[in-house]
């Protein structure tokens, strides 16, 4: 994988695939031991759950939307990246998650309502009712990285045709693997 961005942002989009399943197993083991009761959660574990599931969707985001964008620098100048230091995808994937920890700290709309008939705690952990801040937090978690993602598609598509139209025969049958 050595000068392979891609093959690394794709580890990356892997690690946070395997922490996002892992969370959600947790969850959905503790949940089905005690359900439909939830009441045994603190306010702790409810709102640290949902910020490391928002947290995790947001890097898987933002991880493929990496990837996309390395796909379409390979087809516009296929050499420029082979230079770049593997460093470059960490300091990349770092201010992602600085960018994560941000957008999450903008709001934190967890409704935690407690039970007042029993002494186990919660009776609700879930997502409270759409606040302003709660739609940019859903913008910059799942609506820009997939905007973004649609235009480097398109981009790299336009210019894969491009460089297809202006091929000789010789270089389409090199391509197309008879030549």
């Amino acid at each position: 994988m050595r000068g392979n961005l891609t093959g690394l942002f794709l580890t990356y989009l892997s690690i946070f695939n395997l922490l996002n399943l892992l969370v959600g197993l947790t969850r959905y083991v503790m949940v089905s031991f005690n359900y439909p009761d939830i009441r045994l959660y603190s306010e702790t574990l409810c709102i640290l759950h949902h910020n490391i599931v928002l947290f995790l969707h947001l890097g898987v985001n933002w991880t493929i939307l990496a990837v996309a964008v390395c796909k379409m620098a390979y087809v516009i100048v296929p050499n420029t990246l082979k230079n770049l230091p593997q460093s470059f995808v960490h300091v990349v994937v770092i201010t992602m998650c600085m960018y994560g920890f941000a957008s999450i700290s903008i709001t934190n709309d967890v409704l935690i309502d407690y039970d007042e008939f029993t002494s186990f705690g919660l009776e609700k952990c879930e997502v409270d009712q759409m606040t302003v801040l709660a739609y940019a937090q859903m913008t910059l978690t799942f609506a820009l990285p997939e905007v973004l993602l649609f235009a480097v598609n398109i981009t790299t598509i336009r210019i894969y045709y491009k460089i297809w139209t202006n091929a000789t025969p010789r270089e389409q049958k090199m391509v197309r693997g008879q030549g």
